[in-house]
């Protein structure tokens, strides 16, 4: 919007896509990480892009919470006075109280950059790096169940050497592997999973 073109020269920060609109439930989080997600490539050139707020509170409140990490841009809420989920917000905060901020601008990986992922029934994938660890967010935006293989050659200018793979929200199991090949895993519509990729060396 012109308020955030006009800040240009004062901030880096400018909004990726149209306002974050509650209440429209896991279908229309999905369209909305697909729209910032391949905005970013682009546009995560120039700027750091702003995915807008959101509500813990929602249905999506915890995949939205998930897309604003990965996304490498800034990360808050907006909820009415006494109704913040904390849980939402937990796994994203550090022993010492300071936010995850991931060190680059989140880009969906090279395997579905050119894909239509709604139409071609194909997971969003996005990559990004927090503290040097490779972090990987896979949705599903379909209606059908997908098979998504995370896999740490997804990413750019990765070691080639093995990795654990964890999956990190919702906190699961850890999974040994190199960095060409990946776990199979079943996602069912509107489902969400974010994995890191330790090096082992």
């Amino acid at each position: 919007d012109l308020e955030t073109v006009f800040a240009r020269p004062n901030s880096v920060i400018s909004r990726n896509s149209c306002d974050f609109m509650p209440n429209e439930g896991m279908q229309g989080f999905m369209k909305y990480a697909i729209i910032n997600a391949y905005n970013a490539v682009t546009y995560g050139e120039l700027t750091v892009p702003d995915y807008d707020m959101f509500w813990t509170g929602e249905e999506s409140g915890i995949a939205s919470a998930v897309l604003r990490f990965i996304s490498g841009g800034p990360f808050y809420v907006s909820d009415r006075l006494g109704e913040t989920n904390a849980d939402v917000i937990k796994p994203f905060i550090e022993e010492d109280g300071s936010l995850m901020q991931c060190d680059f601008i989140g880009k969906p990986t090279a395997d579905c950059l050119y894909n239509d992922p709604i139409h071609m029934k194909a997971p969003l994938k996005i990559w990004n790096f927090y503290k040097g660890e490779l972090f990987i967010a896979v949705f599903n935006p379909t209606d059908v169940e997908i098979n998504v293989i995370p896999k740490a050659c997804n990413a750019p200018d990765i070691k080639q050497v093995d990795y654990r793979v964890t999956e990190f929200f919702p906190p699961g199991w850890d999974y040994i592997t190199d960095w060409n090949s990946g776990p199979h895993v079943l996602l069912q519509p509107g489902e969400f999973k974010l994995y890191r990729f330790t090096t082992l060396e």
